[in-house]
């Protein structure tokens, strides 16, 4: 979501100075950015992606950092970020939504453990990526 309203800031901010509007007047909408509340004032978001890429040097990007890439990383809230505990360090603490399940072998005598199944579910949400789930 971070990232998502980044590209979106950069997305209004260059269409507002293409068309000469604040940014803050702008929507999103059917794969256009237009003025609110007048409708025949808009730019399709191909082609404000075109001016930001294909105007690196242009006005219109006087400073904004040319692409539509960014990074983003997400810190809960109600969380103390320890930065070191028990020897482990875990910056951005969270918990998955899963379970997991494993069939072992046990040998009495020794107490070896042999793992013979592992099986782990996940509750991921919406997927975006499909190939990144797999």
């Amino acid at each position: 979501m971070l990232a998502a309203q980044d590209i979106r800031q950069k997305l209004v901010t260059v269409a507002g100075r293409l068309m000469q509007a604040d940014p803050s007047d702008l929507e999103m909408g059917d794969g256009n950015i237009y003025v609110r509340n007048t409708p025949d004032r808009f730019m399709p978001i191909k082609n404000v992606a075109r001016a930001i890429y294909g105007g690196a040097f242009q006005p219109h990007m006087e400073g904004i950092e040319p692409g539509l890439e960014t990074t983003r990383y997400f810190r809960i809230g109600n969380v103390y970020h320890q930065s070191e505990s028990q020897g482990r360090f875990n910056p951005y603490p969270t918990w998955p939504f899963m379970g997991s399940a494993a069939v072992v072998e046990v040998d009495r005598e020794t107490g070896f453990v042999r793992i013979l199944k592992y099986f782990a579910v996940h509750d991921c949400g919406t997927v975006v990526n499909p190939m990144l789930v797999d």
